[in-house]
């Protein structure tokens, strides 16, 4: 479980969140909205500790972040999986040995067990025969597919996080993410993806949470979302009412 207590975040003299307080459940399927610039991924990074709150706490199983050392912070971003705006692929790594880091890193398979695994994660992004290419060769689709894959690998995993997995991306390759998204929740384990765009997060998520200017304004179910009546929601939601209204 992730608990944000009054969660303030600074940066550069700027409040980049301002006193976020939710509770989200391993197992939950949450969008995290709005524009950019208005603190999305910084929830993301204080859910890993790579930031740390100026106020607040923020929690994972009622242990508080900022009480621990780097080793135990290690211990919990392990019960996530993680998967970056770009990528964040090692660049003198091929897309084989991408996929293989957690393996070779954390467990003791031997070199027939991770090549094994490696090669059934590859398949499930489709990407066999791309195995021994290097990133730089990679178009930004398929680098996002590798970078699912090898989150796929982090075994203990309890929850998978998505910091704008379809943006830039031409629409098939868009629905190539949005389907290995849904497929790795299909286990119980549930995800938190980071988006701005409205039609990814209402095909993946139940729950919506919308900020603005470091606020969190709206928390709840897809009605609630889709017929909200806070003037800011409104605003972000208006380019696309023709077509929302007809879902």
């Amino acid at each position: 479980m992730i608990t944000f207590k009054d969660v303030w975040f600074w940066h550069e003299a700027r409040p980049v969140i301002k006193g976020a307080s939710f509770t989200i459940n391993t197992d939950e399927k949450v969008a995290i909205l709005g524009p950019s610039g208005s603190g999305k991924t910084t929830i993301l990074k204080l859910i890993l500790g790579l930031s740390v709150a100026d106020s607040g706490q923020v929690l994972f199983d009622g242990v508080d972040l900022a009480s621990l050392n780097e080793t135990k912070l290690d211990a919990i971003r392990l019960k996530f999986s993680i998967v970056f705006q770009e990528g964040a692929l090692f660049d003198s790594l091929s897309v084989r040995e991408n996929v293989a880091f957690y393996f070779r890193e954390h467990t003791r398979y031997s070199f027939s067990q991770i090549e094994e695994r490696v090669r059934m994660l590859l398949k499930t992004v489709d990407l066999e025969s791309e195995a021994e290419l290097m990133p730089e060769q990679l178009s930004g689709g398929m680098k996002r597919r590798v970078a699912i894959a090898r989150s796929l690998a982090v075994s203990g995993a309890r929850m998978n996080l998505y910091d704008e997995p379809t943006s830039g991306l031409d629409p098939v390759n868009a629905g190539i993410i949005r389907n290995l998204i849904s497929d790795a929740a299909k286990d119980g384990r549930g995800f938190i993806v980071v988006t701005h765009e409205i039609f990814d997060a209402l095909s993946l998520a139940s729950r919506f949470m919308f900020l603005k200017d470091g606020q969190i304004l709206f928390d709840g179910g897809r009605d609630a979302f889709l017929h909200s009546q806070v003037p800011q929601l409104r605003e972000f939601l208006n380019p696309y009412r023709y077509l929302l209204d007809k879902l």
